[in-house]
């Protein structure tokens, strides 16, 4: 049994490797179709189907519900003659979230009945979405991947080394390497993001205003599990609150829906930091608007910098400092012992 012990081992990091790099190749696909997109031919679409639905899933162990709000979209277009129908936004696209204003925004933007412009591959126009271009979205899938074929990499040169008598720090300085980049890749997607979100709110204190309506409003609860994971018997929750809500407005003769209420917001709180923002924007209320004049799909109702709007490359700094420090003091005591 012992014998067959290193085939059972580099077998399932194999299949680690072999299912983190099925989801780099499926993303890295979705971020080329994104890019070529914005070079396809286009033809007018209608909108077939468009309805949101909400799935909740029971933790057994926990008791804890996971709520995912998705948008139903079909879209019907013709090309040369043959009718094709598309449920693709745009390539990377995620197909539920917990937050509902994504749902709502799709369904909103994307009335049923509605045309709208569809985006197809000339080679095989099946495949078409109705965004063309880079969406920040398609990035998750090759992450994703990534953080199933790092670790594999990681065990299976630890492995190899303890196996083999050989250096046992050689495999643990390409281990902590490994485990270092996995920080590094989270670190700056976090920092990306974060400045991203800064680099808007600034720019937003600019922007042009128009009236606009808030359309959609809810208070979520969730519960957050504070139960250490070794204790299975009684488990302690707290519950957050967010305050969620969509607004519409209209720019150059076109209805837009946006759910930013500043950049960089931060959701979960308190019951009556979820009620206050309920009563500062109630329903059907009228709203000032600030929006992008580049993409008026944008818009924000609190322009400028928030304190929140830091924490984000906050956090994505302070794992790239983490991931420094193992750099310039672990990695080089391993590698010379």
């Amino acid at each position: 049994m012992l014998k067959l012990l290193p085939f059972f081992v580099y077998a399932a990091l194999s299949v680690g490797r072999l299912l983190g790099g099925y989801f780099s190749c499926v993303g890295a696909r979705n971020i080329w179709r994104g890019l070529a997109s914005t070079r396809w031919p286009k033809t007018t679409g209608v909108v077939t189907t468009s309805t949101t639905e909400t799935n909740t899933t029971t933790d057994k162990r926990t008791t804890l519900t996971d709520v995912v709000y998705t948008a139903n979209l079909a879209i019907r277009y013709t090309v040369n003659g043959r009718d094709y129908t598309t449920q693709l936004l745009a390539f990377g696209q995620t197909l539920g979230s917990g937050d509902p204003t994504e749902a709502q925004l799709r369904h909103l933007r994307y009335p049923e009945g509605s045309e709208t412009n569809v985006s197809y591959n000339p080679n095989d126009p099946s495949i078409a979405a109705v965004e063309p271009g880079f969406h920040a979205a398609s990035l998750w899938l090759v992450i994703a991947g990534l953080f199933f074929s790092l670790p594999c990499i990681m065990a299976g040169a630890i492995f190899a080394t303890s196996l083999g008598g050989g250096n046992d720090n050689l495999g643990m300085t390409i281990g902590i390497g490994i485990f270092a980049s996995l920080f590094a890749i989270l670190g700056v997607a976090a920092l990306t993001f974060g400045l991203n979100n800064l680099w808007l709110a600034h720019a937003s204190e600019s922007w042009p205003k128009t009236p606009g309506v808030i359309t959609y409003q809810l208070v979520d609860a969730s519960d957050v599990d504070l139960t250490p994971d070794n204790q299975i018997a009684e488990h302690q929750t707290e519950k957050t609150y967010t305050d969620y809500l969509v607004f519409t407005y209209t720019v150059d003769g076109k209805k837009r829906f946006s759910n930013v209420r500043q950049f960089g917001q931060v959701g979960g709180g308190s019951l009556a930091d979820a009620e206050a923002l309920k009563a500062r924007y109630p329903a059907d209320s009228a709203v000032t608007v600030s929006y992008s004049p580049d993409n008026p799909d944008l818009g924000v109702l609190e322009p400028g910098i928030s304190p929140e709007a830091y924490w984000m490359p906050g956090i994505g700094a302070g794992i790239l400092l983490f991931v420094l420090a193992i750099c310039i003091w672990v990695i080089p005591s391993f590698a010379r012992a």
